[in-house]
C-alpha cells in the first residue's frame, strides 16, 4: 500500500476543506468537510490496488481529522476563545454522525462501484479481443494498414467509382 500517496491527498484535501470556511464563513465546515471526504475516497479507491475498503476509510476519517484540527487552530488563533469554545463544540456534536456515515457508506459505495467497473471492462476487453481473434482468422497476417482500420471500426478503402450521383447543393447567384 503507498502509505505516501494516502497521506498526501488526505493532507491536502483536509487543509483545503479545513481553510477554506475561514474565507467563506464558519457554517461553511459543515459543507466542505463532506465535499473533501467523498472527494478523497474517490481519488484512492481506483488507485489502490489491495485493501481498497480500509484504504478509503482511513483516508477519509483523517481528511475529516485534518480539516477539524485547522479549521480550529485557525479559530482558537483569531477568534475570541470563548466563542471558539461554542463552536468546537457545536462542531463535535454534529460532526461525528456526519464523517462515520460518509467513512463507512461513502466509501462502501466507491469501493463497489469501482469493482463492478473494472469487472465489466474486464468482460467487455475479453469480448473484444474474442471478436478481434475471430476477425483475424480468415484475413492475412499482412494488411497491417487493413488492421489498424478494423480496429479504428473504419471500412476499408475501395478504389473504384461508386454508383452514387454527388449534386452539388450550392445555389448559384
Amino acid at each position: 500500500m503507498n502509505w505516501r500517496f494516502l497521506l498526501i491527498t488526505s493532507g491536502v484535501l483536509g487543509l483545503l476543506s479545513g481553510l477554506l470556511p475561514v474565507f467563506l464563513g464558519d457554517e461553511y465546515l459543515f459543507t466542505t468537510l463532506p465535499i473533501a471526504m467523498m472527494f478523497s475516497s474517490f481519488f484512492i479507491v481506483p488507485r489502490v490496488k489491495e485493501r481498497k475498503l480500509p484504504s478509503a476509510i482511513f483516508v477519509t476519517l483523517l481528511t475529516a481529522v485534518i480539516a477539524i484540527v485547522v479549521f480550529f487552530i485557525y479559530q482558537f488563533a483569531t477568534r475570541d476563545t470563548a466563542l471558539a469554545t461554542a463552536n468546537l463544540k457545536t462542531a463535535l456534536t454534529n460532526l461525528p454522525l456526519t464523517v462515520l456515515i460518509i467513512s463507512l457508506a461513502g466509501s462502501f459505495v466507491f469501493v463497489k462501484t469501482n469493482e463492478w467497473t473494472e469487472k465489466k471492462r474486464a468482460q467487455f476487453e475479453a469480448k473484444a479481443q474474442a471478436k478481434a481473434a475471430e476477425k483475424g482468422k480468415g484475413k492475412s497476417q499482412n494488411d497491417s494498414k487493413g488492421k489498424l482500420r478494423s480496429f479504428r471500426g473504419q471500412k476499408t478503402y475501395v478504389p473504384h467509382a461508386t454508383k452514387k450521383r454527388y449534386r452539388n447543393t450550392k445555389k448559384k447567384k
